[in-house]
């Protein structure tokens, strides 16, 4: 039976949004009269979906798959209102013997979690960082934005000011913990950037509910919002950057109070993971073509695969002004990632280190975007891949990406490939330009 609180969200809305993520990251919905939720059956048996048509999820030929409310999920849409009264309500999917469908993303990310429980952690603590473009709408043109490209703009000269505070209000009424929001270094950029929450799959909900929210409310506003890593090539890109850190026995492993960073070996450790496997997790973190322009096109973007404290230039860090607490900020990940995978590798990576104690070496404490080929070589740092199919290729090489995607690992990097082979099949405005009388 629904408990009250549930009961309470169906009374004040008339439709469900039953959701699920695709392997892209992308939200599926299936809108449900929310009376249909009043009742035991649907809430025990799930509801039937056809996987075939979920991107990474079933072939046409075993495709059904039922998809199991999450109660704890349902969340009121604040924005809407009489007869489009609605709540959003993601799904756990299941195959035919009722078992965890292996290629839904969220049920990778709840692998992952249990793995660290079977470690002895008892909690995964992560928050996000949400930075994107909000553009004014005009005749359906996506225009570069005309307000000034200045880090927390003052809000008498910030155009898109309103837009941030209507969104962020109703992602509070919603449940999520914002801690604030501002504008960024781009023209028309923006950040949103929520608080800890618990466990990889609520991180990654949150991440999605917010893009989702974004594009209606922007809509109220004349603005269009845009994730794309980088939409123009002058500009600052967007990433989505993620805080973590491991909780046992209700404290923060990464903590130590005696380490005069206040890193434990521990944090150290999930640290030297995290390097050892973060360019291999290019294609899930970054996984677009887009993804690559942000990395490589300078303006603090973090391809260096090092970390540091408080060092922005480095791929990782230890960010500094919290008392009693500790947690690893990873730099590179863009919002074009499937937030359940990308979060989930990340973790696995972190895990992986821990396991074998992999020493992650010294800080980096130089402006590393300063420093010429030669002199990273000589510190032994590397970057991220240059490309999307460089990308690609490097995950094949190592089976902690195979071991996080499991029966999607062959299709996801088919899909990739594809992607690849399409962009260089295209000839550019830029080409043409540039080439077409040589």
């Amino acid at each position: 039976m629904p408990d009250e609180r549930t009961l309470q969200i169906l009374e004040d809305v008339n439709w469900i949004h039953a959701s699920v993520a695709d392997i892209n990251g992308r939200l599926r919905t299936v809108i449900i009269p929310s009376s249909s939720f009043k009742k035991d059956d649907i809430w025990e048996n799930g509801i039937g979906l056809d996987g075939s048509s979920i991107d990474g999820f079933l072939r046409v030929e075993n495709s059904d798959i039922t998809g199991i409310p999450i109660k704890e999920s349902l969340r009121k849409l604040p924005w809407t209102d009489g007869y489009d009264s609605a709540a959003l309500l993601f799904l756990r999917t299941t195959d035919t013997k009722g078992g965890p469908y292996p290629t839904d993303p969220r049920n990778i990310a709840s692998t992952i979690k249990k793995k660290a429980e079977g470690m002895g952690f008892n909690t995964i603590k992560m928050r996000i960082e949400m930075e994107f473009f909000a553009l004014e709408n005009r005749d359906d043109v996506y225009l570069e934005p005309e307000t000034p490209a200045e880090y927390m703009l003052s809000p008498s000269k910030d155009g898109a000011f309103r837009f941030r505070d209507e969104l962020s209000a109703h992602l509070i009424k919603m449940g999520y913990p914002i801690r604030y929001h501002h504008h960024e270094n781009g023209w028309g950029q923006q950040e949103i950037e929520f608080g800890f929450m618990n466990g990889i799959c609520d991180v990654a909900d949150a991440a999605i509910v917010e893009k989702f929210a974004s594009r209606f409310i922007a809509e109220r506003h004349g603005l269009n919002v845009t994730y794309m890593p980088k939409p123009f090539g002058a500009q600052a890109g967007s990433g989505m950057h993620n805080h973590m850190y491991l909780s046992r026995d209700g404290g923060n492993a990464f903590w130590d109070a005696e380490d005069v960073h206040h890193l434990s070996q521990t944090g150290r450790y999930f640290m030297g993971g995290l390097l050892e496997h973060i360019s291999y997790l290019a294609v899930i973190t970054n996984p677009i073509i887009n993804s690559y322009k942000r990395l490589h096109g300078g303006m603090e973007a973090p391809k260096f695969v090092a970390w540091g404290f408080g060092n922005r230039s480095a791929l990782a860090r230890i960010p500094g002004g919290e008392k009693k607490s500790t947690d690893i900020e990873v730099r590179n990940t863009d919002a074009a990632a499937n937030p359940y995978l990308a979060f989930a590798g990340i973790v696995l990576a972190g895990l992986d280190g821990i396991k074998k104690k992999i020493d992650p070496g010294e800080p980096s404490t130089e402006d590393l975007g300063s420093l010429s080929p030669k002199e990273l070589k000589q510190r032994g740092i590397k970057q991220l891949p240059e490309n999307l199919a460089e990308a690609v290729d490097m995950a094949d090489s190592d089976p902690l990406v195979k071991e996080l995607l499991g029966e999607s690992y062959d299709s996801y990097m088919e899909r990739k490939r594809r992607e690849w082979k399409a962009f260089m099949n295209t000839v550019t405005i830029w080409e043409k330009e540039r080439y077409f009388d040589v």
